[in-house]
């Protein structure tokens, strides 16, 4: 059973029984933390508007509405159809990413197309932080 809020947010709508999904085991909370923090909580489904080989990388544009422009910083991380990964710009409808040859191994994100509609999870980070500043602009 889907809750209808993750129906709302996701491409789970429009998989397919045997589509290729990414799936990745949970952080145990005593194990020594290697990356970026991600929860697994989408926050919108996004359209890959570009795809490019650079020499041995695939780059990804993303689009990126205007309510989630300030979680999505370059340098700064975002999951994409589960896969953690490092934004390496941001514009003001999209961001980039670049998808290094491990990555394009073991995950289906080398398979994306354009046009494709991906799960987008922004920084958790940037999200708390948002939420403070917006509360203390409040007073």
């Amino acid at each position: 059973m889907v809750m209808p809020e993750t129906v709302r947010r996701t491409n789970l709508k429009i998989l397919v029984v045997g589509s290729l999904v990414n799936l990745e085991r949970a952080l145990q909370v005593n194990a020594h933390l290697d990356g970026h923090i991600v929860q697994g909580h989408i926050d919108y489904c996004g359209q890959v508007m570009q795809r490019q080989s650079d020499a041995h990388a695939l780059r990804l544009l993303i689009s990126l509405p205007s309510e989630y422009r300030a979680l999505v910083v370059t340098k700064g991380s975002v999951a994409v159809d589960g896969v953690s990964l490092t934004v390496v710009a941001v514009t003001e409808t999209t961001f980039e990413v670049d998808l290094i040859p491990h990555s394009q191994a073991v995950t289906t994100l080398s398979k994306l197309q354009v046009g494709t509609l991906v799960n987008v999870e922004t920084d958790i980070l940037g999200k708390y932080l948002a939420r403070q500043l917006a509360l203390e602009g409040s007073h």
